[in-house]
């Protein structure tokens, strides 16, 4: 039989008498990301054995920094690669809009945050279905509620998925 080596994350805190919060600041120092395992969260033994001597190491008078810094010079922790700058899209807040010009204003921010990874034409067609919008309300149309702006925007965005 197989013997279980993952340490349950949330008893770190007792494990160090320590919070959640310097529990999850030493997690973060030293890369280490706890994976879902049933209903816990858990670590492996590598993991622990480095969490249990960076807490020997603070406990004697130094500091996350100076740890984390040795064991990377050391090959012992490898920190994550940073992503590449062209790789990051920029995605603004999404909030819930209870009024169409607000879901308007957002779609256009949401175009111009991310204009150049959209669809080329997609701003001409939004600014499109904008001016209809505007039209319709001016001409007092009820029938073009929030669900046919919504539809209709989805269309326009994602027209094979109709």
């Amino acid at each position: 039989m197989k013997k279980n080596t993952n340490f349950i994350a949330s008893q770190l805190e007792k494990r160090y008498e320590i919070g959640k919060k310097r529990k999850q600041d030493r997690l973060v120092a030293l890369y280490i990301k706890p994976i879902r395992q049933g209903r816990n969260f858990v670590i492996n033994a590598n993991q622990l054995q480095l969490m249990d001597d960076l807490d020997k190491y603070l406990k004697a008078g130094g500091n996350i920094n100076e740890f984390v810094q040795k064991r990377i010079e050391s090959g012992e922790i490898v920190p994550p690669e940073e992503p590449q700058a062209e790789a990051i899209v920029i995605r603004p807040e999404v909030q819930v809009v209870s009024t169409i010009p607000q879901l308007e204003q957002q779609l256009v921010a949401i175009y111009e945050a991310t204009e150049n990874f959209t669809i080329p034409g997609l701003k001409e067609k939004l600014e499109q279905h904008r001016a209809a919008c505007k039209q319709a309300r001016k001409a007092r149309n009820r029938a073009h509620n929030f669900n046919d702006f919504m539809s209709q925007a989805l269309k326009l965005v994602f027209p094979d998925k109709s």
